[in-house]
């Protein structure tokens, strides 16, 4: 571990801080919806532009009666995405990722497209494929294959890493699943739709909390209000498959509807109430043990001697539950911190 000056300043940026962990969250997400070799791929494209990227934060926003209108939001974040576009300063190709990629991974063959092309007939006499001879510079001469080749470049330690592979993998990012992780501007040039990305990150922790909290009948209705857009009870039965003994009766109607912004706003002050709860947890429990915690104040670092067993137990049993609670509290501020985000 190396120790820094005494003269060094060391500051904390939390502009860059707040985009790597935007950078983290959509590689988490390419991870789970196609597969950890392609995430390697987005997670380099995203280091790539990272420092370039759309800010976190807009000071215009925050001025009150400035923008009201969602749509109005909308189209001013994504002015400012387009225009970082068209300056190509977060645009990227495979070559620029190239280097970024780790040399200990292998890519080749990481990528399987199925192949309709008929096999090519066998030469009569067996032959290997003709060889072609280059003079060289020393005036030898070399024979080489009139076989094509793909252009790759090769790490330090021999690994491979080819172009075509690396372009099915982004190939695989712009249409390989519902969600377009990336968008071609021009052939071989690449953009990442930031905004777009950030609201479907939204959605799927949405549903994830859904389905975890609530089951898998609360999942299937809401998938179903939210592709009915406005719905009643009867067409979310019909709808969602379920079954008449889980469906209550009753003689009123009600009409049900999604509105994306309303549920992400009652979710982030569910997350505050959350964390307050879980302060005021750990404070209730070290009032309640106070005049132990004076006492290992007086004697730390030599409370082997001075403390009792039984006093010693309950002083560890009270730090663990202080580092259960700390890390409840850190894994809802995460989640908190992604619905601010704003798209």
């Amino acid at each position: 571990m190396k120790k820094l000056k005494p003269d060094l300043v060391v500051t904390f940026n939390l502009s860059r801080f707040q985009k790597h962990l935007r950078t983290n969250a959509f590689v988490n997400m390419v991870r789970s919806k196609i597969g950890v070799l392609t995430a390697i791929v987005y997670d380099a494209a995203l280091r790539y532009i990272e420092n370039k990227s759309p800010p976190m934060d807009y000071p215009l926003l925050d001025i009150p009666g400035l923008i009201n209108d969602p749509k109005d939001v909308k189209e001013y974040i994504l002015s400012i995405e387009n225009k970082l576009v068209n300056e190509k300063k977060i645009t990227f190709s495979a070559r620029d990722i190239q280097r970024l990629l780790p040399k200990d991974i292998d890519f080749k063959n990481s990528v399987i497209t199925p192949t309709f092309a008929k096999p090519k007939r066998p030469l009569e006499n067996g032959s290997s494929p003709t060889l072609k001879k280059i003079k060289l510079e020393d005036g030898i001469a070399s024979s080489t294959s009139t076989s094509t080749s793909t252009s790759s470049s090769t790490s330090s330690n021999g690994t491979s890493i080819d172009l075509n592979t690396l372009e099915q993998h982004l190939k695989l990012l712009l249409n390989g699943t519902n969600t377009a992780f990336v968008n071609e501007i021009s052939p071989g040039n690449y953009t990442i739709p930031f905004s777009h990305l950030t609201n479907i990150l939204k959605q799927n922790n949405f549903e994830a909390l859904v389905k975890a909290t609530l089951g898998d009948y609360a999942f299937r209705i809401l998938r179903c209000v939210k592709s009915m857009k406005l719905c009643d009870e009867k067409a979310i039965c019909n709808g969602a498959l379920l079954k008449e003994k889980t469906v209550r009766t009753s003689k009123t109607f009600y009409l049900f509807r999604h509105k994306s912004n309303s549920n992400f706003n009652y979710l982030k002050n569910c997350l505050i109430y959350d964390m307050a709860e879980i302060l005021n947890r750990i404070q209730d429990f070290k009032l309640e043990h106070k005049i132990l915690l004076e006492k290992y104040k007086l004697v730390e670092g030599q409370e082997d001697q001075y403390l009792l067993d039984r006093e010693l137990k309950l002083l560890n049993d009270l730090q663990l539950r202080e580092i259960k609670n700390l890390v409840k509290f850190q894994r809802i501020k995460s989640l908190y911190s992604l619905y601010s985000l704003v798209d």
